[in-house]
């Protein structure tokens, strides 16, 4: 799985409450000494721990864990241009640190209480990656389908597969008749739900003069205050939704009533059929992976498309840099298809499609569970965490919100977090009897820059780095127990004269404490939304 969480290694390790290897690496080229060789970046370095492969005996095997689950938000200037970008992300990984992994760029090598820089290229690939078996990801603090996450070595590491088939009938359709937009593409899978909730019987429904619908569903409908709800089957065809479209926003009166307002004056109106859908859409923000398809431009490759919206329960939306050009297409056989939720590219919203409802993770009372049986190098994983994405704002003092700053390439660049009460935060609100103190709490920003031609990917996607071939950087900067984290000047110094193609910036909090409950296995834990910022270089 390509990782889109960059926050990785103590971000992660921390959330489940686990505990991991985190390796020094050692310089592979110049082993004790400088031998005067220019790697692109910076000098190399005549302090890196001598490479245990050539310089001594093999050592044991040390191994690292990271697995993430997390909300996810784009807030820069073009993002806000689509309405914004929401969406989940999970990040697993276990990685062999034996053989040295990239080559640290001095003086920056501390990722815990401090800042470290990764130059990979082709002599200098990332750490590998072991197959350790399948993870589970389960718990009602989830609020996207998440199926089983296993190695896939197509998608360079773990993928977590919502939903998959092989040889389906499945139908394909250029998107650009049905939603006036030349970038997308319709699929639809006859028999498979992909996680949307059943329709609701409506009783009556009302327009009154001003647009407001009145709905009154038969039997409690479940719905909350800012659901996006989809009416279809009413004999008054006026009240039914556009599709393809994401429906209206409901407020709710009671468990069996709500209301919504219409964009624009279609008259007052009454009936009583039809059915209300609540399209939770569980797998937007997700990615589609499919093949099959004699058409060429249905086929998504090793890479996949972005599901921006989930049209019914056996349909989905997504947005497809290749169209088919207004042409439909249904695959009896030798067709395979799989749902993958936290890959990349991050899906865009599309101002003709509506806003994309992609939160990933329920309120701060629901659990999110980590499961994973041992294998020959991890032990067995089963841990519960409160996951809470809610209550925390994160700021930067960067002239490029989110992004990076190229306008001040040797300015530092400074990032800090505030809560309801100036917590941060913190775990706790005032009140809760389960909590005790914090265990942990930490803010971390972490980042990729690559040199790829990014002209031809979606915004705000990075392309997939393919070791031995390509030249990156990562980064990661963290404050344990801190509210803020500066980038030092110095070290975005050296990620500018690497002359990226595109910028990718991720920022999370962190804070947890263990249930009062006395289970070792089981922590609160707050993850604040990660905050997201890619910047493409203005000479590109």
């Amino acid at each position: 799985m390509v990782k889109t969480l960059s926050t990785r290694l103590f971000t992660v390790l921390a959330a489940i409450g686990m505990a991991g290897a985190l390796g020094a690496c050692g310089d592979n080229l110049h082993p004790g000494g400088d031998d005067g060789g220019d790697d692109g970046v910076v000098p190399d370095s005549n302090t890196g721990a001598p490479d245990s492969e050539i310089d001594g005996p093999a050592p044991t095997a040390t191994v690292s864990s990271t697995i993430a689950v997390t909300d996810v938000k784009v807030t820069d200037p073009a993002a806000a241009a689509v309405n914004g970008i929401y969406g989940g992300s999970i990040s697993i990984s276990f990685s062999d640190l034996t053989m040295n992994g990239g080559e640290p760029v001095p003086p920056f090598t501390n990722p815990v209480g401090g800042c470290a820089l990764t130059h990979f290229d082709a002599t200098h690939t990332p750490n590998p990656l072991l197959d350790s078996g399948g993870v589970s990801i389960t718990g009602d603090g989830l609020l996207k389908t998440v199926g089983g996450c296993g190695f896939s070595a197509a998608f360079g590491g773990y993928a977590c597969v919502s939903n998959q088939a092989a040889g389906a009938t499945m139908a394909a359709r250029d998107g650009h008749t049905a939603a006036g937009n030349d970038n997308v593409a319709i699929y639809t899978l006859p028999g498979v739900n992909f996680g949307m909730a059943p329709a609701v019987n409506i009783s009556t429904i009302a327009r009154a003069a001003t647009g407001v619908v009145t709905v009154v569903t038969s039997t409690p409908n479940g719905f909350s205050t800012g659901t996006f709800v989809t009416i279809a089957g009413v004999a008054d065809s006026s009240f039914n939704s556009p599709v393809p479209g994401p429906g209206f926003p409901v407020n709710v009166i009671d468990s069996t009533t709500f209301v919504y307002q219409e964009p624009s004056a279609l008259g007052v109106a009454a009936d009583s059929t039809g059915t209300a859908a609540q399209p939770t859409q569980k797998i937007v923000t997700s990615v589609l992976n499919v093949n099959g398809f004699t058409n060429a431009a249905f086929n998504s490759g090793f890479s996949a498309f972005p599901i921006i919206l989930q049209l019914s329960a056996d349909t989905v939306l997504v947005a497809n840099p290749a169209p088919a050009n207004d042409v439909n297409e249904t695959a009896v056989t030798a067709v395979n298809y799989a749902v993958l939720n936290g890959f990349t590219p991050t899906p865009s919203a599309s101002l003709t499609l509506g806003p994309i409802l992609g939160n990933f993770l329920g309120p701060k009372s629901t659990s999110v569970t980590i499961q994973k049986a041992a294998d020959s190098v991890w032990p067995a994983i089963d841990q519960t965490v409160y996951a809470r994405g809610d209550g925390l704002t994160l700021a930067t003092a960067s002239t490029t919100p989110q992004g990076f700053p190229y306008t001040d390439p040797a300015a530092a660049v400074t990032y800090s977090c505030s809560g309801a009460g100036g917590d941060c935060g913190s775990h706790c609100d005032v009140g809760d009897a389960d909590c005790t103190q914090p265990a942990l709490e930490a803010i971390i920003v972490s980042g990729r820059a690559t040199k790829k031609d990014v002209s031809a990917l979606f915004p705000f996607s990075m392309p997939t780095e393919v070791p031995g071939t390509d030249e990156w950087l990562e980064w990661q900067c963290s404050a344990p127990l801190g509210t803020s984290i500066t980038l030092p000047a110095a070290m975005v110094q050296d990620i500018v004269d690497f002359a990226p193609t595109r910028v990718e910036t991720r920022v999370i909090v962190a804070a947890g404490a263990l249930l009062d409950d006395g289970g070792l296995n089981s922590m609160k834990l707050l993850v604040g939304h990660g905050l997201v910022g890619h910047s493409d270089n203005p000479a590109n």
